[in-house]
This record gives C-alpha cells, structure tokens and sequence, in this order.
C-alpha cells in the first residue's frame, strides 16, 4: 500500500514527509535530479519534487516519478497556458475602444472647453517672427492663458537657412481671444511676453532647467499679424482630390511644394483618425495647407493663361 495523502496546513496535497513549497507553483523551478536513471537515461525525480497537474484545480498537485511522462504534462500545461494567453488577447482587443476622432479645424475647442471657457471668434492675431522649434503648441497655449489670452488657432512656419535648409526655429501665427483677466491693453504695436514667467505651472513643469535650448530671461516678440489665412471649409478627401489634379499640371519648385503638401496631409489625417496623440503638432493645421493648395491652383492657373496667350501669338503672326 501506497503512503496515505495528507493535507498540509495550506491545504496542499503530499505523498511524503515534505510539505509542498510555494515556490513549486513556479514551473522554472522544477529541477532535474535524483539518484537514478530512467531507461530512456532521463534522471528520476525524488519525492520532494513537485508539478502542477493538468487535472482538477491549480492547487492540486501531483508528484511525477518519471521525467518522460513530467516533461509531457508541461508541454501540455504550457500549452494550454498559451491558448488561454490568446483568447485574453482577443478578448481585450475586442472590448478595446477604438480610438477617438480628432478636430483638426478646431484643434484647441477641447482644451478651452475643459478651462470653463465660452469659444467664439478670435479678438487679435498676432505673428511671432521667431520661436525655438522646442515650444510645442501647448506650451504656446499655456504662456498665453497665462496672460489672460485663450488661443484658438497657432499658424507655424518653419524657418530655413540661407541654404534652404530647416532651422531649429520657427515663426508662428497665434489667434487668440481676450479675457477680462488680461494685462495687455493693445496689440496695435509689439508687445514682449515672458515665457517663462513666474507662476506659470506648465513651464516650470515642461520645461524645467538646466536646458541649453530654453532660457528662463527669454521673451516672445508679438507683432500684429497683417496676413491672416481664413478659416476652410474643404474636407480632407476634397483637398486630397486637389492635390491629385495637380500632379499633371505643376511644374518646377511646385513639384517638391505638392510633395511636402501631400505629406502634410497624411500627418493630419493620422491626427483626426487617433493614430497620432491629440498633443502632437502637425507641421502645419488644415487651414495652412488649404490655403497652399488654393495658392497653387492660382500658379497653374496663371500659367495656363500664359501658354494660352503665347499660341495665340504664334497664331496670329
């Protein structure tokens, strides 16, 4: 007769003396070793090792005398630890929620909204001829609530070389609306605003120092912005349509100009569709790259006229 099964303490099932270990439940601690030899020349287990069963609960456990049929046992716990991965897998990518739609023509409509802020027509705007490429669009939209200014639209322009090449800077066009909390009067004439100006939470925890490219002294210079690029209307797949009946007609510089265009569009339409993260700047907004595509139009359409009044010459003579 076989030694009668005990419950120890834990509740766990032995076969001899020893107590099951709680790190038995770990199977890379299962360790070959034993006096002996099986007849396939695999080592015997000793009464003290143990292994998770497949049968019944995870806490009974069952002691292997062979390594043959333990090693069988694993490969099918393992297994079915393996399936059972997959199907939670299925499972959370199927409860999943699908990622959210962005405005891109109204970028800033959600952060105003959560700030208690009534959105309407934006009172100013103003141009900042230079701006280290390291300022995202929400640092820029904290300094200026800062200020008592609630931004609802940032223009960027990059800024190149005399090369041609992209700088570490950039110009950008900011609209904003004027609280009543606001310490500026006027914006007819330029106006100096301190970044990094005491108080501000989100630069001092965005932007902490020591870091060579920010300094704590520096100052945005506003000026008053004279060239304004309306708001569009056009969706992404009608500027998308633009772009495609343009690639027969344009020619020279506005070959690389529809390039870069194009690519601008797959970066924003990445942004509405939730790939991209709400705070990730675009090179430029929707409105910007309307207006690039409507400038274009009128540069093939011009010319169009100019080819169409030169054979009208060759015609005539």
């Amino acid at each position: 007769m076989g030694s009668p099964e005990r419950r120890d303490h834990k509740g766990l099932t032995r076969t001899s003396g020893a107590s099951v270990a709680p790190s038995a439940l770990n199977l890379g601690s299962l360790k070959r070793r034993g006096p002996g030899e099986s007849t396939s020349g695999a080592p015997l287990l000793d009464a003290t090792q143990w292994h998770l069963g497949t049968m019944g609960s995870p806490e009974k456990l069952i002691l292997f005398s062979n390594i043959d049929s333990c090693g069988i046992k694993i490969k099918q716990l393992m297994q079915n630890q393996n399936q059972n991965q997959i199907k939670s897998n299925q499972n959370q990518t199927m409860m999943r929620k699908p990622n959210k739609s962005f405005d891109v023509y109204n970028e800033f409509s959600g952060i105003i909204k959560k700030n208690m802020y009534k959105e309407r027509c934006p009172d100013v705007s103003v141009y900042i001829p230079t701006m280290h490429v390291k300022y995202t669009n929400a640092a820029i939209w904290h300094v200026f609530q800062f200020n008592g200014l609630i931004v609802t639209r940032i223009d960027t322009v990059s800024v190149k070389t005399k090369d041609g090449v992209s700088s570490n800077f950039k110009s950008v066009f900011v609209h904003f609306m004027i609280e009543g909390t606001s310490h500026i009067s006027s914006f007819s004439k330029q106006v100096r605003i301190r970044p990094h100006a005491d108080g501000n939470r989100f630069m001092r925890d965005h932007f902490w120092q020591p870091d060579p490219m920010i300094r704590l002294n520096e100052y945005w210079m506003l000026l008053p912005n004279t060239s304004r690029v309306s708001n569009t209307t056009l969706t992404l797949d009608q500027i998308e349509s633009k772009c495609v009946a343009l690639e027969s007609q344009v020619v020279g510089e506005d070959v690389d100009a529809l390039t870069a265009n194009r690519g601008f569009l797959v970066e924003i339409r990445a942004k509405q569709s939730g790939i991209v993260r709400p705070y990730v700047d675009t090179s430029i907004n929707v409105h910007q790259l309307a207006r690039n595509i409507e400038l274009m139009e009128q540069r093939v359409a011009e010319t169009l006229l100019e080819k169409d009044a030169e054979t009208k010459v060759e015609v005539d003579v």
